[in-house]
């Protein structure tokens, strides 16, 4: 059975990590006929405080309404995030953009074609949509699951899997891991760094990298 407009636009806002708490305000916006409309979201993540507007555009007068791109707000910076087809940078890779890291993504050309892409925000410098948007491709030469493969590195939890470790990096996330080295076993942050090809590791007591490793990854 074919989605409706509304249907297809609800699933995007929950894949894209707005959850369902938009579901009733999105309905009244088509049904009220409004060419151009937005909506507020508003959350948390971690210990930050999060908003969003999101806006959608009718693109004929009869035609489907599609989700164009929402502006993120976290702590004082904000940044526009596009969405082409429904797919685009989720809240929480927005969030992690924000905070400084960077973000794996497969993004699709003005031809149609799709590509692999390291993103990470410039904070120092302002643009028209926000901050620059640093891009390192393929060719740049980081390969974060080589990088993983060298480092004597055990995940946080029995649930985890290198796999696992390797696509939360890839979504920006700090992640908690345990490191394995001549004294014994210390718990460590990790973070995917494109620009300088590497992995920052960074020190960090257990029971906070137990605890943030009990969190959910999901984006």
């Amino acid at each position: 059975m074919q989605m409706t407009n509304y249907e297809m636009l609800s699933r995007d806002l929950k894949f894209l990590g707005f959850g369902e708490l938009l579901q009733a305000s999105l309905r009244d916006a088509m049904d009220s006929k409004t060419e151009n409309f937005g909506l507020t979201f508003k959350g948390k993540i971690n210990q930050d405080k999060i908003s969003a507007r999101l806006n959608f555009k009718r693109l004929t007068q009869s035609g489907n309404i599609h989700f164009t791109d929402y502006d993120l707000m976290v702590r004082d910076r904000m940044q526009q995030f596009r969405i082409f087809k429904g797919r685009g940078v989720t809240v929480k890779e927005g969030y992690n953009l924000l905070c400084g890291r960077a973000v794996f993504k497969e993004l699709t050309g003005r031809e149609g074609k799709k590509f692999n892409v390291w993103l990470q925000l410039d904070l120092e410098t302002l643009e028209e949509e926000g901050f620059k948007t640093n891009m390192y491709y393929e060719n740049y030469g980081f390969d974060l699951e080589s990088a993983l493969s060298m480092l004597p590195i055990e995940p946080p939890s029995s649930n985890w899997t290198p796999s696992m470790l390797l696509r939360s990096l890839q979504k920006g996330n700090l992640q908690p891991a345990f490191m394995r080295d001549p004294s014994g076993v210390r718990s460590v942050l990790l973070e995917a760094h494109p620009k300088d090809r590497t992995i920052q590791i960074k020190e960090y007591s257990m029971n906070e990298a137990l605890s943030m490793a009990a969190d959910d990854p999901r984006p």
